[in-house]
């Protein structure tokens, strides 16, 4: 397990992060790219920490003291104490708003240089692919993502009918990453989360200061 601090805010990564970087990556090592390997675990590590910090810092702005966590299944920053609902939308929206608006800035480098570094160019795709596509997918209405806490904020009072909206998302989701992309590793993983809203919407308890 790594641990620093970074910004005065405690930072663990579990070595099952990398391993999971390394698998998505693999097929740079296959066709022959070390250093585009070297730039898609870079991209893979930055995305992570840009959207968690995000997360944190929006924590810090309302007294908390958030950490941020990376392990195999992507990343999470959490804090204790309790916020208010607008504090608590505008949480769980700061992480994949940051990380959307890092993707732009980096599609719109791109865009403006007249013939760019190859492999500058393609840190820049790369960041600019995962930052806006991962921002806008952890929009969408399953616990734990981000969009999942919006959801659970704006109804507050019924907390079967978001882990009923979780599942039903998480399900959809995963079945259109299996049969229109292909993507099986992607579809096991909302798979997952819809198992866990159906454990949620049975009743058993889940951890509630996760921000995804």
């Amino acid at each position: 397990m790594l641990r620093f601090t970074l910004f005065g805010i405690p930072v663990s990564i579990h070595w099952m992060f990398w391993l999971i970087a390394v698998l998505f990556g693999s097929s740079f090592i296959d066709n022959g790219n070390p250093r585009r390997f070297v730039i898609w675990i870079l991209v893979w590590f930055l995305s992570f920490m840009i959207h968690e910090f995000g997360h944190a810092f929006a924590f810090r702005k309302f007294g908390g003291r958030p950490s941020v966590h990376l392990y195999g299944m992507g990343g999470y920053a959490t804090a204790p104490g309790r916020f208010t609902r607008q504090q608590s939308i505008f949480i769980s929206a700061a992480g994949p708003v940051v990380e959307i608006i890092t993707g732009v800035l980096c599609l719109l480098v791109l865009l403006s240089l007249p013939s760019p570094d190859p492999l500058f160019g393609f840190f820049l795709q790369l960041m600019a692919m995962i930052c806006i596509f991962w921002g806008i997918l952890n929009l969408a209405p399953i616990l734990p993502l981000d969009g999942g806490h919006i959801l659970e904020s704006v109804m507050h009072n019924s907390p079967k009918k978001v882990a009923l909206i979780s599942t039903v998302t998480g399900i959809a989701i995963a079945i259109a990453f299996a049969v229109l992309l292909g993507m099986y590793f992607a579809a096991a993983f909302f798979g997952y989360l819809a198992f866990r809203n159906w454990q949620r919407w049975q009743g058993v308890p889940q951890n509630p200061n996760q921000h995804w």
